[in-house]
């Protein structure tokens, strides 16, 4: 797990301070880290107290298996003020990318992870879409009884299981609706293409 002085630098009075220029940071990580692979890409917060992310990512599109796939994957966390190098992490290793590797790829040099685990999401989200469709209460007298517990008068238990089944089970959706979309998003390029534009236009 990663620390809190990794993440956030210990920069101190920042208001108003200009951060080094990305090459000079490039530089320093160079020179504080060397690695036989240029850095390849660079994550910069929005919230100034945090580390710059800089990833060294290098794919051979020839290996067979995700341990060989990538010669190096790390994230170099460095304070953008200073310059200093507050950590190196391998992400390679990690026990998430593996997790998001053993889902698009199978560990394996191929795309086929992301269809079989892809299109039973893109199933899934089509049941919750139509499911929460057919449920939505038809009337006024019908809505109450649905998005809210009515149990004053009522003492039979079969009836209180169906509610909590189908008012719990509609607040569930919402939550699956959220994970399910957000999972395509590294399934299919067009679900990444339409979530960035709209949230970014």
């Amino acid at each position: 797990m990663l620390r809190k002085d990794v993440i956030y630098h210990s920069e101190k009075n920042i208001e108003g301070k200009k951060p080094l220029p990305l090459k000079v940071l490039e530089q320093k990580i160079t020179e504080q880290n060397p690695e036989k692979y240029p850095l390849h890409w660079v994550e910069i917060p929005m919230d100034k107290s945090k580390s710059y992310k800089f990833y060294y990512y290098e794919r051979n599109p020839e290996a067979f298996h995700y341990f060989d796939e990538f010669p190096i994957y790390k994230c170099v966390y460095i304070n953008p003020f200073s310059g200093e190098v507050l950590s190196v992490q391998d992400e390679k290793n990690g026990f998430f990318n593996i997790v998001k590797f053993i889902h698009w790829s199978f560990l394996r040099n191929s795309d086929w992870g992301k269809y079989v685990v892809g299109i039973p999401v893109l199933i899934f989200l089509f049941m919750l879409i139509s499911g929460i469709i057919l449920w939505w209460p038809r009337n006024k007298a019908a809505r109450k009884q649905r998005f809210w517990f009515q149990w004053k008068n009522i003492k039979n238990w079969k009836r209180k299981n169906y509610d909590l089944h189908s008012i719990l089970g509609f607040y569930a959706s919402f939550i699956a609706l959220i994970v399910a979309i957000t999972g395509l998003f590294y399934s299919f390029f067009f679900m990444k293409a339409l979530i960035y534009f709209i949230f970014s236009g």
